[in-house]
């Protein structure tokens, strides 16, 4: 079995546990119908010839394919997206009583209150590191894209000390 990653993302340390591979299958199935055409209209900006690992990728092109995204799919098609993508992430928070494990299996809805209430936006980066974590391959294909993403969605997430995708277990 894959050894969990780590990565702080604005502020915030994020593990990320892989999925079964038949569970990374099925959810590579699903982004492909389902991110594929957000994916390209972030794409169809670039310049024919261009190599992705090469494409700057800024703020407002990657919240224009996220929106895309979320008018595809329905409010609760997109909610259980993003539970699934999180079902195998956790993150330590500071509490009253000093670090707090809190894991995105159960009790969902409050725990995404806990972590991201004031910054949505955070969601997308952590999102793109259980891809990075579940995905290597793909990464390693497109070299520097993936970085390239995740600074235009969360340009502190580089500013603030962030481990890199391959940092090692907490």
């Amino acid at each position: 079995m894959y050894e969990a990653k780590s990565k702080t993302i604005d502020g915030t340390e994020f593990k990320v546990q892989p999925f079964t591979a038949i569970e990374a299958l099925r959810l590579k199935a699903y982004l492909v119908k389902m991110i594929g055409p957000a994916f390209g209209q972030l794409l169809s900006s670039f310049k024919k010839g261009q190599k992705l690992a090469d494409m700057d990728i800024d703020g407002d092109k990657f919240s224009s394919a996220i929106e895309a995204l979320t008018n595809q799919l329905g409010e609760q098609e997109f909610i259980s997206f993003i539970q699934r993508m999180l079902s195998c992430t956790s993150c330590m928070l500071n509490g009253s009583n000093g670090k707090v494990m809190v894991n995105f299996a159960d009790d969902f809805a409050q725990k995404m209150d806990m972590v991201f209430q004031g910054k949505l936006f955070s969601i997308y980066p952590v999102m793109l590191f259980v891809l990075e974590v579940n995905y290597p391959d793909f990464f390693a294909k497109v070299g520097g894209f993936g970085r390239r993403i995740t600074t235009a969605m969360s340009p502190s997430a580089e500013a603030d000390g962030s481990k890199s995708p391959t940092s090692s277990e907490v």
